[in-house]
């Protein structure tokens, strides 16, 4: 995901979704609610949103920029996550793309590395599809009862 916080940022939309949704039993929040927890711009949220909803994941409400899930957060797998915001042409490993073809390994090294990287980066997909948006929920919670008992 050539170092970008899309990842990050459209799983805090969604568990802002996802959570307030939960506890308030509204329908809808609007991005721009969404912006102030992630600390960016509504333009952030309502472009993460885009590629969520062209996933399938959630519901965009154009009026309101509000959101809803089109599945429960335990059904929702970090890799379903990952794959919606990832552009076909990202990777989370950029190779050189000017290596020298007259050199016995420039000429070499990319090939050599996409494929072995790529095994790895299938492997980093097979452990995000373990991981749902429930268990990322549950953790959040958790560490507020935590930090609640500590009277922060």
């Amino acid at each position: 995901m050539k170092n970008s916080a899309k990842f990050a940022v459209a799983i805090h939309t969604l568990l802002i979704f996802a959570m307030d949704e939960k506890t308030s039993g509204r329908d809808k929040l609007s991005s721009r609610h969404a912006a102030l927890s992630v600390n960016t711009n509504p333009v952030v949220i309502r472009r993460i949103l885009g590629l969520l909803k062209k996933s399938g994941l959630v519901i965009v409400n154009p009026g309101s920029n509000g959101a809803v899930l089109t599945r429960k957060p335990r059904e929702i797998s970090l890799r379903d996550i990952y794959l919606a915001v990832k552009r076909e042409e990202d990777s989370i490993f950029k190779l050189h793309e000017k290596n020298s073809p007259t050199c016995p390994i420039g000429s070499k090294i990319n090939i050599v590395l996409r494929k072995k990287l790529t095994r790895v980066e299938k492997n980093m997909e097979n452990d995000l599809a373990e991981i749902y948006l429930s268990d990322i929920i549950n953790s959040v919670v958790r560490m507020g009862e935590k930090n609640a008992g500590n009277g922060l």
